[in-house]
């Protein structure tokens, strides 16, 4: 009996363990949390880790509908060439989802991810260009 007892508290200890520890690492997923280092790293190398970084904080921002943030997380990476994040940030423009809505940014993200190879972005830059060309409005 005395063994069980053992093993639930061990369990309570590991199990808080591992909240705190998850709390720790969502604080810092918020491109508010981030040092100032990281939203100007020199290196090369750090560059490319802290826009994939900046993409990973804006899809998580997303999924938790946190668009204004998710918003300004992908334009610092979309700024820094991030192909996925001049995508999904021109998706944002496109639609007005935590943002004004802004067709010719669209476009202009659009064009730059499809210019290094994104293929989603350049079906989505004819997509609004085609609804443009029709008169519809590209939102819908």
């Amino acid at each position: 009996m005395t063994q069980y007892i053992l093993l639930a508290i061990a369990g309570m200890l590991a199990g808080g363990w591992l909240i705190a520890g998850r709390m720790a690492r969502n604080s810092t997923r918020r491109v508010s949390a981030l040092p100032d280092g990281a939203v100007q790293a020199s290196a090369p190398q750090g560059m490319k880790l802290q826009t994939d970084r900046l993409h990973a904080i804006a899809l998580e921002a997303l999924r938790n509908n946190e668009f204004e943030q998710a918003a300004r997380a992908l334009a610092l990476a979309a700024a820094r060439g991030h192909t996925r994040a001049q995508l999904h940030y021109g998706v944002l423009c496109e639609h007005g989802i935590g943002v004004p809505v802004d067709i010719e940014r669209a476009r202009g993200l659009y064009q730059e991810a499809g210019a290094q190879g994104d293929r989603d972005a350049h079906f989505r830059l004819q997509v609004v260009d085609l609804l443009q060309a029709a008169g519809a409005d590209p939102r819908r």
